[in-house]
């Protein structure tokens, strides 16, 4: 039997009938960093994981490689990068048996020239950690001074520390202190510890769970808190899940996906978390929630796994009109130079816009006039220039195209196609966005007449992006008349030729 299996740690989640609990400590000190359950359709409680050949434990190898990957991501976020099971730790999981739990112990990763510092919850389980150094780091030597008989850290260092170990500590119910600041016992901890070491630093809960409150902790597929709130116990209520019903509105060990879906929503808006849902978890993480929810009681914690909704776009695609150049409905432009003085293709640049984090969210937001304004901005897309060879818009291929520029000689202008000599017009053009306004509007055509935006000058994103015509102004009304010489075919810019 392998040495290295240990007693189980004590978990306040219920192990799931066809799930083996894996707990992880570590190997120096003992202390628990976290757990996985791995559970296996079908699997019958007390039957072992895997199998005995020969007086060898082996896993199948669909098994390892599952068991691995979950393990590797769970310890990651605690800092044990790089982690592999070993042989002997894959025979102690193989005799693992479903609805039971098996330890297994982790290496801490060499820190260079830094001090990783772990925060744990009171009973030492591991919240998260933060990795400090400065420019005096030398490994093997300690973070802090010696002052008498007690180690100090530097005031620079201890506020640089304390900043980083809130802000790790933010969304997971615990804090450094009752203040919220590092004790002088935490800081001589930290200062005695030297740099390629760790040290572990006990938090405390903010505001501790009461004997008629059951809190819900939401927790992301790989273990990172996402946000928690506390339920109190109604006059009515006989066990902490009618407390969370209630407060549901639905059922959230219900089966049925669209039950489920409006139960967390409901749970999750309590919390004041967006972003996540129930959608998108696998039923192994379904049922490790539900068994947890059945659990539930008053003065506990309940953890729950939540998936990330996927972030939409408001835009799918754009495209780029003269708004007075009315005889090329068509194509629009689809060449032209920013504001930053990147010229590109409309595709490219539209594809830029569609992706800007201003006018992107989750579907049902609302996303403003005012957004789509500082996206255009942020894209230097709320000014444009293009050139044309001739200011008749319905000449034939009028505008200057991607192999019209491009010079190898420092030339604006590919020597081959624009020469010294040829007369172009170079126009200037902006845009602002405005409410129940065509300007800026939903089709692909500058004909196109629908608003992107409604009276009070919001939409709403969908589950799909829209292509939206944005028509712009030009200038001062008439494009620059500029007869190429060498000197102007020299320039760098659009910008510069315009004169700007």
């Amino acid at each position: 039997m392998y040495s290295g299996l240990k007693s189980a740690t004590n978990n306040n989640s219920p192990i799931a009938d066809n799930a083996v609990r894996i707990n992880l400590v570590d190997s120096a000190t003992g202390a628990s960093l976290t757990s996985v359950d791995y559970t296996k359709a079908g699997a019958t409680k007390g039957a072992t994981l895997g199998t005995n050949t020969n007086g060898v434990w082996q896993l199948a190898s669909t098994d390892s490689s599952a068991i691995q990957s979950q393990i590797a991501s769970a310890l990651n976020r605690l800092g044990y990068t790089g982690f592999t099971l070993t042989q002997g730790q894959m025979a102690a999981i193989a005799q693992g048996t479903f609805g039971a739990s098996v330890t297994i112990s982790v290496v801490k990763p060499t820190i260079n020239k830094a001090v990783r510092i772990v925060l744990t919850d009171p009973s030492g389980n591991v919240i998260n950690y933060v990795d400090y150094t400065n420019n005096k780091a030398v490994n093997g030597q300690t973070l802090g001074t010696l002052d008498g008989s007690t180690f100090k850290l530097a005031a620079t260092d201890a506020s640089a520390i304390q900043t980083k170990l809130v802000d790790a500590l933010k969304g997971t119910s615990y804090q450094l202190s009752a203040n919220n600041t590092l004790t002088a016992d935490q800081q001589s901890l930290i200062a005695q510890t030297t740099f390629g070491n760790q040290v572990s630093i006990k938090t405390v809960a903010v505001n501790p769970i009461k004997d008629n409150e059951v809190q819900l902790s939401f927790v992301d597929g790989t273990g990172q808190a996402v946000g928690s709130v506390k339920l109190t116990k109604g006059s009515s209520d006989k066990t902490a899940l009618d407390t969370i019903k209630a407060v549901s509105v639905s059922d959230p060990t219900s089966s049925d996906s669209a039950t489920l879906k409006k139960a967390y929503a409901a749970l999750l808006t309590k919390a004041g978390i967006k972003g996540y849902t129930s959608d998108g978890l696998s039923n192994d993480q379904l049922a490790a929630n539900t068994a947890a929810l059945k659990a539930a009681d008053y003065g506990k914690d309940v953890k729950l796994v939540v998936a990330k909704i996927p972030v939409k776009q408001l835009v799918s695609s754009a495209m780029f009109f003269d708004k007075k150049d009315t005889n090329d409905v068509k194509q629009g432009l689809t060449y032209f130079e920013n504001a930053n003085a990147k010229r590109d293709s409309d595709k490219n640049l539209g594809a830029a816009l569609a992706g800007d984090t201003n006018i992107k969210g989750y579907a049902g937001d609302t996303v403003t006039v005012a957004s789509l304004n500082a996206a255009l901005k942020a894209q230097g897309l709320d000014t444009i220039y293009y050139a044309a060879k001739n200011d008749w818009w319905g000449a034939p291929g009028t505008h200057l195209a991607a192999n019209d520029f491009g010079g190898t000689s420092g030339s604006l202008f590919n020597p081959a196609k624009v020469k010294s000599g040829d007369k172009i017009y170079v126009y200037k053009l902006t845009f602002t966005a405005k409410a129940n306004n065509p300007d800026t509007s939903i089709g692909n055509t500058l004909d196109v007449n629908k608003p992107l935006f409604d009276k009070d000058g919001n939409v709403t994103i969908g589950d799909a992006g829209v292509q939206v015509a944005l028509k712009y102004d030009q200038v001062s009304g008439a494009p620059h008349e500029i007869t190429l010489n060498d000197t102007n075919m020299a320039a760098k810019s659009l910008a510069e030729l315009y004169g700007e």
